[in-house]
């Protein structure tokens, strides 16, 4: 059989925002690699797939896109080709796939500099983009500058508006659960 786990770049070398995206992308690697031993002598091959940068919803629907939108075009992938590359890899049964010669040489580049470096690089480029402006349209029609901050923030606030009125957010913004169903299964010891 084969697993595929989708991590990040992320997960392979420090980043100065989204700590917990990063650590969380560090588990998913970490977690793929020691499963893949394991599951190894089963025939089952275990790949963590690490993009970069990837054509996608995935910034719009975290509400990050104004923070990549400046973001050079060499420096992205397509989704396609991140999953060609991820099926790729697990069929040759690595157990840490970095998508795109680009991405490589980062986290290549990021292994060999000193991490305090690397954490003063990334915070000055994270400082960058807080700063960038860019035009956007408005529904209304009329064209506006903003800084990426302030639109992401009103994006996040229109969202949660959306899902208050849709029910899926209460009014403090906090959301809604469904109502569930608690039980216990109890079994008894296997007999011998």
């Amino acid at each position: 059989g084969r697993i595929v786990n989708v991590a990040s770049t992320a997960g392979l070398v420090p980043t100065p925002a989204g700590a917990l995206y990063g650590a969380a992308k560090t588990f998913v690697v970490r977690f793929s690699t020691s499963l893949a031993r394991e599951v190894a002598t089963h025939g089952v091959h275990v790949t963590a797939v690490c993009p970069g940068l990837t054509r996608s919803e995935f910034h719009a629907t975290a509400g990050a896109r104004a923070s990549v939108e400046g973001m050079p075009g060499w420096l992205w992938m397509d989704a396609s080709a991140v999953a060609r590359q991820g099926v790729d890899a697990v069929m040759a049964g690595r157990a840490v796939s970095v998508n795109g010669a680009v991405n490589r040489a980062q986290v290549a580049l990021f292994r060999l500099v000193p991490l305090p470096v690397v954490a003063a690089v990334g915070r000055r480029v994270l400082a960058i983009c807080r700063r960038l402006t860019y035009s956007f349209s408005s529904p209304s029609g009329s064209t506006t500058t903003k800084s990426a901050r302030s639109h992401v923030n009103e994006g996040c606030l229109r969202r949660a508006e959306a899902r208050r009125s849709d029910g899926t957010l209460d009014s403090a913004g906090f959301r809604r659960s469904p109502k569930r169903r608690s039980h216990v299964t109890l079994t008894g010891r296997p007999s011998a």
